[in-house]
C-alpha cells in the first residue's frame, strides 16, 4: 500500500513539474513569448477564480512573482495533474515508465539550467547589483528589508562571484549522473539558505525559490538506498531507452541552448561586470544648493534630485520622502522630459557642467542648482578587508 502510494505521488509530482517548466513565466531571452502564452490559457481562468469562487482581491491577473495570480495559476497547475494522471488510467497507450522518467529528466535539467543562469548573474553583478545612488543617501531605517539585503549584498563583488561559482557548479554537477548526487546536496544547501532569506527579508520570490528546493530535495531522495541500504521503487532513477550517443548529442545541443539564453543578454549589453558598465548622462546624486522658491520647483520640494541607471529622475524631499518618475533624454538638445501623470508630461533643458559638479535643470525662467556628490567613494563601496581589529 505505501508503495503505491509513492507511485501514485511520484507520477503526480512530475507532471505537476512538467506543467510548470511549460506555463510558469520566465522571461527569456530567447522566449519572450512565455508569459504572454501563460495568460492567454489561463488569464481569464486565475481572474473568475480569484474574484468569483475564492473573494480575493486581485489587483491585476499578470502573472508575476509571488502574486495571488501565479499562486493560483501553481494551484491550477497542480489540479491539472491530477487530472491528467486520472485521464491517463483509462488510456492504454499511457507510457508511464517512458513519460515519468522523461519528466524527472526534464525536472533535472529545468533546476540545472536555474542555477546556472542565477549563478551566472551573480558572477556578472546583474542580479544583486550596485547599490544606486538614492539608495546610498536614504536612511537605513527607511528602506525595505528587501532593497536593504539586495543593496548590502550588492556592495561585494567577491562575495557575488564566491555565490555565483558555487551556484554554477552545482547546476553542471547536476547535469552529470557521476555527479549529480554531490551536486543535489550542494543544490539543496544553497536553496534552503536562498528559501530562508526570501521568507525573513520578505523578498519577492519565495513561491518559485521553494518549488526549486522541492525538486532539489525530491531528486536528492532518490539517492536514500545509498544511506539506508534498503531496496526501493526505481523508476526515477531509471535510464531512457536512448542509444548513448543521442543522449550525448542532446546534452551537447541541452549545454548550447542554456549558454546562449544565459550569456547572450551580457554579450549584446557588452556587459560583464554591471558593477563598471557605463551609467546613463546625468546617471548619479545631486545636492540642490539653491533656495526652492518658484511654484514650479515648490511642487516636488526637493532636497536632492537622483538620476537612475533605469532611467528615472527621483527627487527626495526634506522629510526623506521621494517621488519618481520615468524619464527620456535628447542629450543633443540637452531636453529632459518625464510624465508625472497620465496626459501630463514636463519639459525642460539642462545644462551639466562636469569639471566644476554642476547640474542645472531650467524650466522657463525657473532653475534648479544642483552640485554632483562623489557617491562613490562613500565607505560602504570601499573595497576594505581587514585580518585585525587593528587594521581599521
Amino acid at each position: 500500500m505505501e508503495l503505491q502510494i509513492s507511485k501514485l505521488l511520484n507520477k503526480i509530482w512530475y507532471q505537476f513539474v512538467g506543467l510548470v517548466i511549460i506555463f510558469f513565466p520566465i522571461q527569456f531571452a530567447q522566449l519572450p513569448f512565455q508569459q504572454y502564452f501563460t495568460n492567454f490559457i489561463f488569464g481569464k481562468w486565475i481572474a473568475y477564480l480569484a474574484i468569483h469562487i475564492m473573494h480575493l482581491p486581485i489587483t491585476t491577473i499578470t502573472i508575476s512573482s509571488d502574486s495571488r495570480a501565479m499562486y493560483l495559476l501553481f494551484f491550477t497547475l497542480f489540479i491539472c495533474s491530477i487530472a491528467i494522471h486520472i485521464i491517463g488510467l483509462f488510456l492504454k497507450k499511457y507510457n508511464t515508465t517512458t513519460l515519468f522518467i522523461l519528466l524527472q529528466k526534464m525536472a533535472l535539467y529545468y533546476l540545472a539550467f536555474h542555477f546556472c543562469s542565477y549563478g551566472f548573474d551573480k558572477i556578472v553583478k546583474q542580479q544583486f547589483y550596485l547599490p544606486e545612488p538614492n539608495i546610498l543617501y536614504t536612511n537605513i531605517g527607511s528602506l525595505h528589508k528587501d532593497i536593504l539585503y539586495w543593496s548590502t549584498i550588492g556592495t561585494s563583488s567577491t562575495y557575488n562571484v564566491f555565490l555565483g561559482i558555487a551556484e554554477v557548479l552545482a547546476g553542471m554537477m547536476i547535469i552529470f549522473r557521476k555527479t549529480r548526487l554531490l551536486g543535489l546536496v550542494l543544490a539543496v544547501g544553497i536553496l534552503i539558505n536562498v528559501v530562508a532569506v526570501n521568507f525573513c527579508f520578505d523578498i519577492n520570490v519565495k513561491l518559485f525559490a521553494s518549488f526549486l528546493l522541492l525538486i532539489s530535495m525530491i531528486e536528492l531522495l532518490s539517492y536514500r538506498n545509498l544511506f539506508l541500504q534498503k531496496q526501493k521503487w526505481k523508476i526515477t532513477i531509471a535510464s531512457l531507452p536512448i542509444p548513448h550517443q543521442q543522449q550525448l548529442l542532446f546534452k551537447i545541443l541541452y549545454f548550447l541552448i542554456i549558454s546562449i539564453e544565459i550569456i547572450y543578454p551580457s554579450y549584446i549589453a557588452n556587459n560583464w561586470n554591471d558593477d563598471i558598465a557605463p551609467r546613463p548622462l546625468l546617471h548619479g546624486a545631486y545636492q540642490i544648493v539653491n533656495p526652492i522658491t518658484s511654484k514650479y520647483w515648490q511642487q516636488w520640494s526637493p532636497k536632492m534630485v537622483f538620476m537612475h541607471k533605469e532611467n528615472y529622475i527621483i527627487f527626495q524631499q526634506e522629510n526623506g520622502e521621494t517621488k519618481d518618475f520615468k524619464y527620456c533624454l535628447d542629450a543633443k538638445n540637452k531636453i529632459l522630459q518625464f510624465s508625472v501623470a497620465k496626459n501630463k508630461i514636463e519639459t525642460m533643458h539642462f545644462y551639466q557642467d562636469t569639471l566644476h559638479r554642476q547640474l542645472l535643470f531650467i524650466h522657463q525662467l525657473d532653475t534648479l542648482y544642483c552640485h554632483a556628490l562623489a557617491w562613490q567613494k562613500m565607505n560602504v563601496l570601499h573595497n576594505e578587508f581587514h585580518w585585525s581589529v587593528e587594521d581599521y
